[in-house]
């Protein structure tokens, strides 16, 4: 099953439950080498969630963590498990952080080059496959069976964590999803 796909530096990435698997564009139109197989990337078997490019690399959600790509090569950034999703830190472009299946982690960057990872709300481990990120710099999170989180954070540290769920005029506690679109959330 396929989860996620992009185009990065002229090559298709397509990330599925077997690993993420490449192919050069310049192959697929190519039409006497139509039947050239897709080549897994180095060290991604098993699950893909997600494939964003910050910064001009390309970082991969996998079951076993986080990953960055360079053409047909993986490199762990984070052996965290469950790597969702990865947003744009608005009030810090230096920074990216990702959703988990235990909570958020962060990533900096200094120009190019990813230089420090860490945990970014130590005391939140839930899931967090949905992250958005308001204007305020609070950082929500849904979860499919606990409702949505609103993590409040001041100098990249958690001021607060607030939860909403039936009690704070959601319809249900399942199956939320936070979004951000017209820059709201």
């Amino acid at each position: 099953a396929s989860y996620t796909s992009i185009v990065h530096n002229n090559i298709l990435y397509i990330g599925t439950n077997q690993g993420l698997f490449a192919k050069s564009m310049n192959k697929l139109k190519n039409s006497y080498i139509k039947d050239e197989k897709f080549i897994r990337v180095d060290k991604t078997l098993g699950q893909v969630w997600s494939l964003n490019v910050f910064k001009n690399q390309l970082f991969c959600g996998h079951n076993f963590g986080s990953f960055i790509i360079n053409d047909y090569k993986s490199e762990i950034i984070s052996n965290t498990p469950g790597g969702w999703d990865f947003k744009e830190v608005p009030w810090n472009t230096n920074y990216l952080i990702a959703g988990t299946y235990t909570g958020i982690v962060s990533f900096k960057t200094q120009g190019n080059t990813l230089v420090k990872k860490a945990d970014l709300l130590g005391n939140f481990k839930e899931s967090s496959r949905f992250v958005s990120i308001d204007e305020g710099g609070n950082i929500w999170v849904s979860h499919p069976y606990h409702g949505v989180f609103k993590l409040a954070i001041q100098a990249n540290k958690p001021v607060s964590i607030s939860r909403y769920s039936e009690k704070e005029g959601l319809s249900s506690s399942m199956d939320n999803q936070v979004f951000k679109i017209n820059n709201q959330i």
